[in-house]
């Protein structure tokens, strides 16, 4: 009687136990599948950290470079929005929404005591640069073409690096490595030891990396979200985290 009595209890734990696992499982799997997964440019990480704020729990974002979030997507990586640095890195099939747009600068030591491009191109200092590959370095050489081609080569001459990623570029002046870099504009506002420690150059013009949206869920087309990152631009939010509209 005994035996039969633990026999029971042993199986009734077990019942149990499979119930809550199983719960658990359905329910961390329900969890994920309402979150909307977005796949964005790192850069625009100030950008969508306020977007993030309005969807409290709702949102999973995950940063990279755009032409490798672009790779793992056409590789079926599952992404119910894509947010991408310049139209090309955006996917073909998919309608593309404008959104904030941001102006290179080139930030260099404040001790180094620079104003302008002509400064720079006298002085003896070291600068990061991102690679033609990405989307900061392809705009970065464009700027570096529609100057004097004798400034543009003294200030190539000054870059000593070939990175992959903005963020990178970013990485190297904050640590020490560099005297300066090309960078985007959102990371001298929103990064605190860039903004204490660097100086923005005056350029001859200003250039502009503009970014875009696409909606890959079809459910997701008109939802709050979309709404949502719609309003953004138009109430000239992007302003704010040192963005243009």
């Amino acid at each position: 009687m005994l035996y039969k009595k633990k026999s029971f209890i042993t199986l009734f734990s077990i019942i149990i136990i499979v119930f809550f696992s199983v719960y658990i499982t359905f329910n961390t799997h329900s969890s994920s599948n309402e979150k909307t997964i977005i796949f964005a440019a790192s850069s625009l990480q100030p950008a969508l950290d306020d977007v993030e704020k309005n969807f409290k729990n709702k949102l999973l974002i995950q940063y990279n470079g755009s032409q490798i979030l672009k790779h793992q997507i056409e590789n079926g990586a599952n992404a119910d929005i894509f947010f991408c640095a310049t139209q090309e890195k955006c996917l073909a099939d998919y309608i593309v929404y404008p959104f904030c747009s941001n102006k290179l600068v080139l930030s260099v030591k404040k001790e180094l005591f620079l104003n302008n491009i002509t400064d720079a191109v006298n002085k003896d200092f070291s600068l990061a640069y991102a690679s033609k590959e990405v989307p900061l370095g392809l705009i970065t050489n464009k700027y570096l073409l529609s100057i004097n081609q004798d400034d543009a080569k003294a200030i190539i001459d000054k870059m000593i690096t070939n990175d992959l990623s903005a963020s990178s570029v970013v990485n190297r002046m904050v640590t020490g490595q560099v005297d300066g870099g090309f960078i985007y504009k959102s990371y001298v506002v929103n990064n605190i030891y860039i903004r204490q420690n660097f100086k923005n150059l005056e350029l001859k013009y200003d250039v502009l990396q503009p970014y875009f949206f696409q909606i890959l869920s079809p459910s997701l087309v008109n939802s709050d979200v979309h709404k949502h990152l719609i309003s953004f631009v138009n109430e000239s939010n992007c302003l704010s985290y040192g963005y243009e509209n």
